[in-house]
């Protein structure tokens, strides 16, 4: 026989349950969004080096002659390269929320520290490196 007050907690247990699932499900889709947009970003970042860096030499050969290598190209590569580098890592750093969404049970401040610290590093290290590079590359083409 069924007592009257277990119906309405049933229904709580349910309703927390399925709270629960759908928390899941926001969690997993945006992990899989942050996963394709950080592959997005790293796609581009490589398509950047590419366009600034990508000369048909060898590793030695580029050690050797990198500066003519770099006078021979052209600037539409070089701008592009720049222009495309900073977009990427933008697009990477939202990949490293993964890692909050991660690290969260650890601890929200952990996580967010973490996240913090990586994405930023990603956007000034490697979108500073993009977007310097052109000129750099300019005024050493011009001094030689």
């Amino acid at each position: 026989m069924k007592s009257v007050g277990s119906a309405p907690r049933e229904g709580v247990v349910e309703s927390q349950v399925e709270s629960r699932r759908n928390d899941d499900r926001r969690r997993a889709r945006a992990m899989r969004l942050c996963g394709y947009l950080g592959m997005a970003g790293a796609a581009i970042l490589l398509t950047g080096d590419l366009l600034m860096f990508g000369a048909r030499a060898s590793g030695a050969e580029m050690r050797e002659r990198w500066l003519a290598i770099m006078n021979a190209m052209p600037a539409w590569r070089l701008i592009s390269g720049g222009l495309v580098g900073p977009i990427g890592a933008w697009f990477y750093a939202i990949g490293f929320w993964q890692v909050y969404l991660a690290l969260e049970p650890a601890g929200r401040r952990l996580a967010f520290l973490t996240f913090a610290v990586l994405s930023m590093g990603m956007i000034s290290i490697a979108g500073a490196f993009h977007a310097a590079f052109p000129l750099m590359a300019f005024c050493l083409c011009i001094l030689t």
